[in-house]
C-alpha cells in the first residue's frame, strides 16, 4: 500500500495597519482609532498564527492597549475616543486578543515602538477568506499629535 505525507509549507506575512486616530486626549478604555482590517491575501482560508505584533508610535506616548481580533468585521457601538463598546453578538466574533504594556516601548530620537513576541500564539481564523479585523482599547491616556500617529503591524504564520 503506497503511504503519502502531507507537505506542509510554512511562510510569514506582516501586514501594517495605520488607523486614523483622535488628536484630543484618549482614556483608559477608551476606543483607540479606526477598525483595523487586516488582508492576508486571496487564497488564504486556513489559520494565522499571529507571532508579533509591532506598533510605531510616532507621537512618542508608549501608552499601553489592548489590541481585539474579529473574525468577521463587527459593529462597533462607540466612535473614537469614547468607550469601546459593542453589542454581545458583535463580542461572539471575536477570536482574540494581545496586550501592549507601557515597559513594551522602546524610546527612539523621534518615536517609540513596541514589539511583542508572543509567549503562546494566537491561532485566528477568518470568516471571510483572507481578512481578519482588529480594535484598539486605550489602557492609558496618550494625547497624539497627528492622525496617523500609530503604525501597527501584525506578523503571520501561515500553513499550506
Amino acid at each position: 500500500m503506497p503511504s503519502y505525507s502531507k507537505q506542509v509549507s510554512s511562510f510569514y506575512k506582516a501586514v501594517s495597519v495605520t488607523p486614523t486616530i483622535d488628536t484630543s486626549a484618549y482614556s483608559d478604555g477608551d476606543h483607540l482609532g479606526t477598525l483595523h482590517t487586516i488582508t492576508i491575501g486571496s487564497g488564504w482560508v486556513g489559520l494565522a498564527t499571529l507571532v508579533s505584533v509591532t506598533v510605531l508610535d510616532k507621537a512618542k506616548q508608549s501608552s499601553a492597549m489592548d489590541i481585539i481580533f474579529f473574525n468577521a468585521s463587527p459593529t462597533i457601538a462607540s466612535s473614537d475616543n469614547a468607550a469601546l463598546d459593542f453589542t454581545d453578538a458583535e463580542a461572539e466574533k471575536i477570536i482574540g486578543h494581545v496586550s501592549i504594556a507601557a515597559s513594551d516601548y522602546v524610546t527612539l530620537n523621534s518615536n517609540t515602538v513596541a514589539c511583542t513576541g508572543l509567549a503562546s500564539a494566537i491561532s485566528l481564523k477568518s470568516a471571510t477568506e483572507g481578512v481578519l479585523y482588529a480594535i484598539l482599547k486605550s489602557s492609558g491616556t496618550p494625547t497624539y499629535v497627528g492622525t496617523t500617529d500609530l503604525i501597527v503591524t501584525y506578523t503571520f504564520g501561515l500553513d499550506f
